[in-house]
């Protein structure tokens, strides 16, 4: 009988085999068939750490800068959803102290990239539904559509989210 015997933590996974992807090293594959929605970070950090080495401070600078990114969406969302800025503001630091964004933000895992997506989607959404001429809210659904799927890469649950906002929009 054929085991998986490799007892490694979730974290350290993601950080060797972005720096075997980095060096082009061998990746563990067998690990990669069972769960195959953690290569797409394993790619990222990999990409970026070919640029900017092997070090965990890399992994961390790359979740810092996509948080920031899901911060600027949130107070984005937030402006846009509820046309306040207030609101934005509210949104923004709900996004910066949020336990899961600080705790995470020094892990090597996609859990940053995937809330960020997350609001991203919900950006574009908000748009998307104020939107009234037909090109735009093609356009927007186009872009969503795109952000969904690269979401859904890192982790696969935006597919309740597709679900969740075409029920809405319709």
């Amino acid at each position: 009988m054929n085991e998986y015997r490799e007892a490694t933590s979730d974290e350290s996974t993601y950080f060797n085999s972005a720096i075997a992807f980095s060096t082009s090293a061998e990746l563990n594959r067998r690990y990669l068939v069972a769960f195959s929605y953690l290569f797409p970070y394993i790619a990222l950090l990999g990409s970026v750490m070919k640029i900017s080495g092997t070090s965990i401070y890399v992994a961390i600078i790359l979740n810092i800068a996509l948080d920031i990114i899901g911060a600027g969406a949130a107070f984005f969302f937030g402006l846009k959803l509820f046309g306040d800025y207030k609101m934005g503001r509210l949104l923004l630091y709900i996004w910066l102290l949020n336990p899961f964004q600080v705790v995470w933000c020094m892990r090597a895992m996609p859990i940053i990239v995937v809330n960020t997506v997350l609001m991203l989607c919900l950006c574009i959404w908000s748009c998307m539904i104020q939107e009234i001429l037909l090109k735009r809210y093609v356009v927007l659904s186009v872009i969503l559509s795109i952000f969904i799927g690269r979401g859904n890469a890192f982790r696969p649950i935006f597919v309740i989210l597709r679900k969740q906002i075409l029920t809405q929009t319709v």
